[in-house]
């Protein structure tokens, strides 16, 4: 992924527990380096869940003074680089992005957001190189998400993680992971 995430879009699809929001946070970094002159956003469902789910396991591994708490204004800095974060829970929440140009963006469960967000945000990434990272777990063939990863002439690198692509899950924890979403 950190060789081949390289297009406008890297979508990052597949199983819960699989590991893609895990490898995620470095290529995030990367992309944060490459853009260190750009706005930089990170989204989320809601403020909440971008820093459970991403800032969190974030300040874990690389430590609170690279990894900052969200600021009042809904700013982090990551690494000594100030980043917009907000939540697209809801239509209105494109009105968060609009105005804005941007090098870089980090979507945490894509899937979630809704599409008039999605569509803003294409129009936002606008500096020379400007790419997205996004993170998600499998929806219908007619999502909105779906349909544009199919799309030919897309500039998208999209990974499908399977739950074996996990290597610290225990076989345990795999086999009840099996069983609970058979069918």
């Amino acid at each position: 992924v950190l060789k081949k995430a390289n297009k406008r879009w890297n979508i990052l699809y597949g199983a819960t527990r699989s590991g893609k929001t895990f490898v995620s946070y470095s290529l995030a970094l990367l992309h944060i380096k490459e853009h260190e002159n750009d706005n930089i956003l990170f989204a989320g469902k809601t403020l909440n869940t971008i820093d459970r789910n991403v800032f969190d396991p974030m300040r874990r591994i690389f430590g609170e003074q690279y990894i900052s708490q969200i600021i009042d204004k809904k700013e982090i800095d990551i690494f000594g680089k100030r980043c917009y974060v907000v939540g697209a829970n809801d239509e209105r929440a494109i009105t968060k992005i609009q105005g804005v140009g941007l090098g870089y963006a980090y979507l945490d469960e894509l899937t979630t957001f809704p599409e008039n967000f999605f569509q803003m945000l294409k129009s936002r990434l606008d500096a020379p190189n400007a790419c997205c990272d996004a993170t998600c777990n499998p929806e219908s063939p007619s999502h909105f998400v779906k349909q544009f990863i199919d799309k030919p002439d897309v500039d998208c690198y999209a990974e499908h993680f399977t739950l074996y692509d996990n290597p610290f899950l225990t076989p345990d924890f795999v086999r009840a992971l099996e069983n609970e979403y058979r069918g």
